[in-house]
């Protein structure tokens, strides 16, 4: 592993609450998952929360119908899953945080989304190429892929420095925390974030493209597999 992943690997170790469900995912459903689906057919629609922390994505995906999954690098993240979920305990699984020593995530194929809700920007920029070619390795014709990007709007970018292969250290110190061996891969602007997913061409058809919706502090990408 890189130095950076070694860092935000021991920096995940410490857990991360957050119990609620992102508005963005409830989006993501009502848009996309819900007309695609009747509600008697999703038990057999493959669902991964890519870094799902605690297990609240993959819990409400859980409820909606579908099968849902989760993995996450953090074992305190997944272990409290577990506990918070425990009749779902089973969809819960611990990822390398090295993309290479990982087959697969959650599922070998046939996944029809899969949300990646501020993880992706943790990886530089080989690493992301890599986890993200086995994500969508995995995915269904026409399955969807929903991920945040981290932008320079950030007030993490502002107090981060440069460094190859796309990751930059994250140092300062607030009234609330002291943040520092914690590594981001920015993205700047859609022309990057287009140039930093040019990979994903072989995966979606002519008719389809890669879509962004700009935020203050987050770039999103649904690209469609074919």
């Amino acid at each position: 592993m890189t130095n950076s992943a070694e860092s935000n690997s021991i920096f995940w170790e410490r857990g991360c609450t957050a119990p609620n469900v992102e508005s963005i995912v409830f989006r993501t459903h009502n848009r996309i998952l819900a007309p695609m689906f009747a509600p008697e057919t999703r038990g057999q629609v493959n669902t991964l929360d890519f870094g799902c922390g605690q297990g609240a994505t993959v819990n409400f995906f859980h409820q909606q119908g579908y099968n849902a999954r989760g993995v996450d690098a953090s074992s305190k993240d997944i272990g409290i899953a577990c506990k918070i979920y425990s009749d779902i305990s089973s969809k819960f699984e611990v990822c390398h945080v090295d993309p290479a020593k990982n087959d697969c995530y959650g599922f070998p194929s046939n996944i029809s989304l899969v949300t990646a809700i501020q993880s992706l920007y943790y990886l530089s920029d080989d690493n992301l190429r890599l986890c993200v070619q086995k994500l969508c390795s995995s995915m269904r014709s026409g399955g969807v892929l929903y991920a945040t990007m981290m932008g320079p709007q950030s007030f993490f970018f502002a107090n981060s420095t440069e460094q190859p292969d796309g990751m930059r250290p994250v140092r300062f110190t607030s009234t609330r925390q002291t943040i520092d061996h914690y590594y981001v891969n920015f993205t700047m602007d859609e022309s990057h974030l287009t140039r930093k997913f040019h990979f994903l061409s072989r995966f979606i058809s002519a008719n389809m493209r890669l879509t962004t919706a700009k935020a203050k502090a987050k770039n999103f990408i649904t690209p469609s597999v074919a």
